[in-house]
């Protein structure tokens, strides 16, 4: 549905998301394999009857990975364009506007992988505890906000709004998240 939106702002569009999507791809590894070691380290320190060990690990991973983030974040604020060169064929015929879409969607959707980052390390204490149901709840509620706000307002405020609903489902997921960690 979201690549169906996408699709029909036309082949500029398409081209520019394509490439900054795999841009984007690879910068939120980070934080999802980050997440995922830290679930781990989460389990071991439930089953090893070490709870004092979650809180800090928990703010020591948000440290690191955020400021990994956030280093990600200013090279793409000041490197969009080339970076989206990288992922275009030069045969294409709107260059500048698929170089110009991606660079864009690059500094949105990039100017959150902190954020992101905080996100994913929360949710996984919800996985590494074996809350499975928080895990997935939130990891849908990110979503569906995300699908909301790119088929509902799309028409109206234009392909950038797609860009925004990563950091918006980010941000409700995040909420949701914190509010379930602190309780």
């Amino acid at each position: 549905v979201v690549q169906a939106t996408i699709n029909s702002f036309g082949s500029a569009v398409i081209a520019g998301s394509a490439a900054a999507a795999k841009v984007i791809n690879l910068a939120s590894a980070i934080p999802i394999n980050y997440a995922n070691a830290y679930a781990s380290y989460v389990g071991q320190n439930i089953g090893a009857r070490k709870l004092e060990r979650i809180r800090p690990g928990l703010f020591s991973s948000i440290l690191c990975c955020g400021s990994i983030c956030l280093v990600i974040t200013g090279v793409f604020e000041i490197f969009a364009e080339p970076i989206i060169r990288m992922f275009v064929s030069e045969t294409d015929a709107d260059m500048l506007q698929v170089v110009a879409v991606g660079a864009e969607y690059v500094r949105v959707v990039g100017a959150f992988l902190a954020l992101f980052s905080v996100m994913m390390l929360t949710k996984a204490t919800f996985k590494g505890a074996g809350d499975m149901f928080w895990f997935i709840f939130v990891t849908l509620l990110s979503f569906v906000v995300r699908l909301i706000l790119t088929v509902g307002l799309a028409g109206t405020f234009g392909v950038d709004i797609i860009w925004w609903a990563f950091a918006i489902g980010w941000i409700f997921s995040l909420v949701f998240s914190v509010g379930r960690y602190v309780q």
